[in-house]
């Protein structure tokens, strides 16, 4: 058992190590400060006793590690065995009590405020020291270097806490202290590693060598490239093949043998351990600082460019090119810096199997079966596969013997982006079916390839993978229906200013969650999983997720102002992808802005516009610009005195904060603008301020009198005549018809009349006319526009008028369907009516909104028009067609009819409107209104049609969304909508309601169809029932009692999870599950044999007199219910006989 313990602990430990489970503080802590000695004279505690009774003499070579023989240790012990080298193991402390590192361990300091620098806190120190200089006495292990000596510089807290600002002063600590290596034997990613490197550059221009492990890079390739001075170390197994845990991407020193390392460990008082093994490298990169410090012991003077000059041909090759990606330059060669001659790579295993990096990765592209042969525990299989845009990948895995886990890359191969593991769930006894078995690799950018990892921890296994194709939006590949989240922040609709969003919240999901991300408009960022959230826990205790929280604090300093999207994207271990809802905020800076000189709707008369006025911003401003009308910005002068605005602001503490400008307006028309300014950063970002509205004024009066609205014009001319005035004097008159190009006509004929009324504007030649030929345009309904130019420069538009030219071989048509006004359903419109003309029908277009739709068909038979009108002689004047129409928006539209005759003149139907309108048709069959549900599951069934189709349905439980299966069969609706054609209408789901408290709630249905368009029925209220059915059967009311002894039974349809008895409010656990057949004959349907509970407790502690016994019932969702008080009076003397536990 303590075995089985240990072996739990160090997977644990594993774990830390291999992905870097380590707490790093964002917000770097301040140095450690007080009265403690850090300096070498703070010496550990020896055991002497045990001193005395270690032999001296070395262990045989049987029972030395398995990497001695690899690395021919003995044979270099005769050459340097570490005497006068001190290393320093900075991490979590060294337990220098133990019996392998007696007299090894010459100093330390605790600087993690703990005061115990000889005490382990997770075991990384210990169990590098003993690998590096474990004494030889024919116990436990031996070590690589053993007459070296050490110093536990402690950096890790008890709770694995790592910061960086202490890591930094460990460093320091042991150069300063004569520390000739200095192995650093845990590192996290996440580190800000500017804060190291300027202590380990002084390290190093001490003389100091300083070893680290690799992990993902989080040195040399993905933090500073000048961290040359760091000899990093990856991880062999026994084959000298690439360990799956070790780095593969750049920037590797060396390697060395990290699987099946047997060293010393903390003893602690729970384990009763001396000695275990891990993996790791951390572990490979001990083993290296072993072999440098018997090289530093020939070599004191030696130095890390030394030694790194010396592996260009001082190492075992395990690749042609050199310093390999994965490699490095292979394994030290000790032997060979100490005495010129090679010396032997020896292997534990065989040399048949690859070299476990992705060059050797199978290439998939197109669907097919591969074989993942796992030779032992620490093979890897690579698979590159290629998945195009728009497209899924399906992994299926075959026959599984036992997990399989996987890590998938992107192709830059920095670290995964996300992992999986197949197992059958049945074998676990999780579920009655096997699951996990598949994953999914969705790809809905461009094309790409992914990197797949296969690996297997414990032993040899292997199995097929099935790859297929499919299209990303497949309907088989599954939908996690379990996903619950919430995003805390940003909240909706949230103002940020500042330099940092902060995003958190929570996300659940019963098929295991692998990656939370977080896209933001089209940016895309992975966020920080695993942060506990006990209140989510406690509302969804089923999930059995403590650490479902994420959070990130992201850098928005590149994101424009404005309004930003943002929404969770869950992946499961599945690789199945779930959706949040969208979240809106917006990005601002805390500009203050005003615009003195414009008041809202303020008139203005004139050719320029005054802009005077200030802004005020905590970024600095660098040019304010004034933008009329969305157009072209227009700069104005920044950085004007204004004490005015300092004195009221003095926070912003800016003296310069006014601007100014005059701008002209002569290119802007009559009537009302709108002036927003647009502030731009010392940063490169801009922002708009809130829009003020101003009207332009004109002294232009003027009339069109040849044309009232709706003028029927019927030989082709068209007589446009009137008169224009302006105190800025008119410089030319144009006529726009139908938005066409302007046509100039003649101004400047006398109008007396209208001078002898506007004397002040003195112009006696204000009329203008022409005779403009219009034969060309269609028949119908036209418009006409007068475009004046004064001699500013300035145009007005005036005279929006319509007129009609009438078909003199007396053009007609209707548009019989869709009649005026009428609802359209569906996704399709049908056009149909007739048209007659003398000229001939050639083409007719159905014009929707302004927008050509297509071609309708014309000649279709119509003896009722016929008849109305022989005179045109023409039996086929009617058309028809379909039009699409499942784009538009639902709401009000226009269609109209464009009719070519067969003389090629166009003409345009008057507008008939019609409504297009959802259709949907829905119902909840389950539950019905006032429903009673027993138990932890709310079935949930009913059907939905809509014309343009339902993509999504969602159940709302009090608001909170669970998504329901949509497409069942349900030939009952379809035979009754059959309008609707959709014979799969049904919706279907159970949902776990064991979180909800007791007592009314709702449910209301939300359904998305296929335009995005969200509908939400009527809410129906349910009951949830509490079926707590129990009995106390001693003590019974006013008992007189010596001890206590509780005895009864209780049931529940949510499975009674937790009992307890509170006396006098003190709560007492009692044990649950005893056979009790008479409950179960009268409540069978509750199915449950074993309702009984029974404790027997010593009360006299709560002294003699009267007490109140309350029992507490808590159920498989956390819901919590009281029994009825029973008073009982304790006689601790009273000397009745203590009955003996049930049975069952």
């Amino acid at each position: 058992m303590k075995k089985r313990l240990f072996s739990l602990f160090i997977a644990w430990l594993f774990l830390i190590n291999l992905f870097g489970v380590v707490e790093v503080k964002t917000v770097l802590a301040e140095l450690i400060t007080g009265t403690q000695d850090t300096s070498v004279k703070d010496k550990p505690p020896i055991n002497n006793n045990l001193a005395t009774n270690v032999a001296t003499t070395a262990s045989s070579e049987s029972s030395y590690p398995w990497y001695f023989n690899n690395l021919q240790v003995p044979e270099l012990w005769k050459l340097s065995t570490g005497s006068g080298v001190t290393v320093a193991i900075i991490g979590s402390g060294i337990d220098s009590s133990h019996e392998d590192l007696v007299g090894k361990v010459i100093g330390g300091v605790d600087l993690t405020g703990t005061n115990s620098p000889y005490y382990d806190s997770c075991n990384f120190g210990t169990f590098a020291a003993g690998i590096i200089t474990a004494n030889i006495n024919n116990i436990g292990t031996s070590g690589i270097a053993y007459d070296s000596k050490l110093l536990s510089v402690k950096v890790v807290k008890k709770d694995s806490i790592l910061e960086e600002s202490v890591l930094a002063k460990g460093v320091r600590w042991a150069a300063d202290n004569g520390a000739k290596i200095l192995n650093l034997t845990i590192l996290c990613e996440s580190m800000d590693y500017s804060i190291l490197k300027e202590a380990i550059d002084y390290a190093v221009s001490k003389g100091c060598i300083i070893v680290a492990p690799s992990e993902y890079n989080v040195i040399k390739k993905t933090r500073l490239e000048s961290y040359s001075n760091v000899i990093t170390v990856g991880a062999t197994n026994e084959n000298n093949q690439l360990c799956y845990f070790s780095d593969y991407t750049g920037g590797i020193d060396l390697v060395a043998p990290g699987v099946h390392i047997n060293s010393t460990i903390q003893d602690y008082d729970y384990y009763y351990e001396k000695y275990g093994e891990l993996q790791g490298t951390s572990v490979a990169a001990a083993i290296v600082t072993g072999e440098i410090a018997l090289i530093a012991s020939k070599n004191p003077q030696i130095t890390t460019k030394d030694i790194l000059d010396k592996f260009k041909d001082s190492t075992f090759k395990l690749s042609k090119d050199l310093p390999d990606i994965a490699y490095g330059y292979g394994i030290l060669d000790v032997k060979k810096i100490l005495t010129g001659v090679a010396g032997e790579l020896k292997t534990s295993g065989t040399n048949s199997l690859d070299d476990n990096t992705y060059i050797k990765a199978q290439n998939v592209t197109s669907p097919s079966i591969v074989n993942a042969n796992l030779e032992n525990s620490y093979d890897i299989s690579w698979y590159k596969i290629y998945v195009p845009a728009n497209t899924a990948v399906k992994l299926t895995a075959i026959n599984v013997p036992d997990e399989i886990d996987g890590k998938v890359f992107l192709n830059d191969l920095h670290k995964p982006y996300a992992e999986f593991a197949f197992f059958d769930d049945t074998k676990y006894g999780i579920s009655d079916s096997p699951r996990h078995l598949e994953y999914y690799m969705p790809n809905s950018s461009s094309d790409k390839y992914f990197y797949i990892q296969l690996s297997h921890y414990e032993k040899q296994s292997s199995c097929s993978i099935d790859i297929k194709y499919l299209p990303a939006n497949d309907p088989s590949i599954q939908k996690d229906y379990t996903f619950k989240y919430a995003i805390d922040s940003p909240r909706k609709e949230q103002n940020i200013t500042g330099t940092y969003l902060d995003i958190s919240g929570w996300a659940l999901s019963k098929d295991f969650i692998s990656k939370v991300q977080a896209k933001i408009d089209d940016q895309i960022i992975d966020l920080d999983m695993k942060i506990k959230r006990e209140d989510v826990y406690k509302a969804f205790s089923t999930y059995n997720d403590e650490n479902s929280g994420f959070k990130k604090q992201l850098d928005i300093r590149n994101l424009s102002y404005g309004t930003h999207q943002l929404t969770l994207i869950v992946t499961d271990y599945r690789g199945i992808k779930s959706f949040s809802d969208t979240v809106s905020f917006n990005v601002s800076s805390n500009i203050k802005t005003n615009i003195d000189t414009i008041a809202h709707g303020m008139n203005i008369l004139g050719n320029s516009l005054q802009v005077n006025g200030w802004a005020l911003s905590n970024s600095t401003i660098n040019k304010i610009e004034a933008v009329i009308d969305n157009g072209a910005p227009i700069e104005l002068k920044y950085g004007q005195a204004r004490l005015d605005v300092y004195n009221v602001y003095k926070e912003y503490n800016n003296k310069n904060s006014g601007f100014t400008g005059n701008v002209d307006i002569k290119k802007y028309g009559m009537g009302l603008h709108t002036m927003k300014l647009k502030v731009t950063y010392a940063d490169g970002k801009t922002e708009l301020s809130v829009p003020v509205t101003f009207n332009i004024s004109s002294t232009i009066k003027n009339s069109l009198d040849t044309i009232r609205p709706n003028t029927v014009i019927k030989n082709g001319l068209l007589t446009v005549g009137g008169w224009v005035i302006s105190k800025d004097l008119v410089d030319k008159v144009e006529v726009i018809i139908d938005n066409n190009e302007p046509v100039q006509i003649k101004y400047g004929y006398d109008r007396l009349d209208v001078y002898n009324v506007y004397k002040d504007y003195n112009n006696k030649k204000s009329g203008y006319i022409e005779n403009l030929d219009v034969s060309k345009l269609g028949f119908g309904e036209h418009r006409l526009k007068i475009r004046i130019t004064e001699k500013t420069g300035r145009i007005s538009i005036v005279n929006d008028v319509p007129f009609i030219i009438e078909n003199l071989d007396k053009f007609l048509y209707s548009i019989d369907t869709p009649s005026q006004g009428r609802n359209i359903t569906g996704n399709t419109l049908n056009i149909g009516g007739w048209i007659l003309n003398k000229a001939g029908v050639g083409k007719v277009e159905a014009i929707v909104d302004g927008i050509s739709y297509g071609e309708l068909k014309y000649g279709y038979s119509r003896p009722d028009v016929f008849n109305a009108y022989k005179n045109y002689d023409n039996k086929n004047s009617g058309f028809n067609g379909v039009i699409d129409i499942s784009k538009l928006t639902y709401g009000k539209h226009e269609i109209q009819l464009r009719i070519i005759d067969k003389a090629g003149i166009v003409s345009n139907s008057k507008v008939t409107s019609f409504n297009f309108v959802e259709d949907r048709r829905c119902n909840l069959d389950l539950p019905a209104k006032g429903a009673k549900i027993n138990g932890d599951v709310l079935y949930v069934a009913g059907w939905a049609l809509s014309t343009t189709g339902i993509t999504k349905v969602e159940a709302l439980i009090d608001g909170v969304a669970e998504e329901i299966q949509y497409g069942l069969s349900r030939p009952d609706v379809y035979n009754a909508y059959k309008g609707y054609n959709n014979k799969n209408s049904g919706f279907s789901g159970k949902i776990d309601i064991s979180w909800l408290a007791f007592g009314t709630h709702s449910i209301a249905m939300r359904y998305t169809d296929a335009k995005g368009k969200i509908t939400v029925s009527e809410t129906v209220n349910f009951n949830v029932e509490n079926t707590l059915k129990y009995c106390i059967d001693t003590p019974l009311q006013n008992t007189i009692v010596n001890y206590f002894h509780i005895q009864g039974w209780a049931l529940s349809k949510s499975n009674i999870k937790k009992v307890e008895a509170l006396i006098d409010d003190i709560s007492i656990d009692i044990s649950y599950g005893y056979t009790r057949t008479d409950v179960y004959n009268v409540y069978k349907d509750y199915d449950n044999k074993k309702s009984g509970f029974w404790k027997i407790q010593d009360l006299r502690d709560f002294g003699d007199g009267y007490h109140v016994l309350k029992m507490r019932f808590t159920d498989a969702g956390g819901r919590v219910t009281y029994s009825e008080p029973i008073r009982f009076l304790l006689k601790v003397d009273l000397g009745l006989a203590v009955p003996k536990e049930p049975r069952g």
